[in-house]
């Protein structure tokens, strides 16, 4: 399993973009960017009822955009991500696995040795937990995308991991 949809109902406050965490260009013969670019957040902590208390100190709430595709990718230094969608613009997010794991992994990965596995498209206001240390990517369903705006809960720890504390949080 690489996603799964989580009910908890979530409001935005009045948020502001803080500190820039990381970006990564997908195009580098144009002066306008298009890629990921990754911001801290603040103003939405509620965000973080989703975990148990004692695990939040685990994980950082990002402010996460989008506008343009994204070729599978794993991410760098994140296993798990809780994705609370503000804007999706109708993108599908696709998991893949690698066909043959002898085969050394480049950076961009190789699209020949990937098999998709499942995927979903998310809406508005939907929550997921993703394991992003599995191949992914997004993808704009229409030709009229512009961007994706995802406020991330992301950590380290394994995505079995933060299910089960997921799980239990439920309860």
């Amino acid at each position: 399993m690489f996603f799964k949809k989580i009910k908890f109902d979530f409001h935005i406050n009045n948020y502001q973009i803080q500190k820039y965490v990381s970006s990564y260009r997908l195009n580098s013969d144009s002066e306008v960017f298009k890629g990921i670019i990754y911001h801290t957040l603040n103003n939405n902590d509620h965000l973080f009822d989703i975990l148990p208390k004692w695990i939040t100190k685990f994980f950082q709430l990002n402010h996460l955009k989008i506008n343009c595709k994204v070729r599978p990718h794993i991410d760098h230094g994140i296993n798990t991500s809780i994705n609370f969608y503000i804007k999706t613009s109708n993108c599908k997010t696709t998991f893949y696995s690698f066909i043959d794991q002898t085969i050394p992994r480049t950076i961009p990965l190789d699209a020949n040795n990937l098999k998709e596995e499942d995927s979903f498209v998310a809406k508005n206001r939907e929550v997921f937990i993703l394991d992003v240390s599995c191949p992914h990517s997004v993808e704009p369903l229409d030709n009229n995308f512009s961007e994706r705006t995802v406020f991330c809960l992301q950590t380290h720890l394994n995505y079995k991991t933060v299910l089960n504390f997921l799980n239990l949080q439920k309860n």
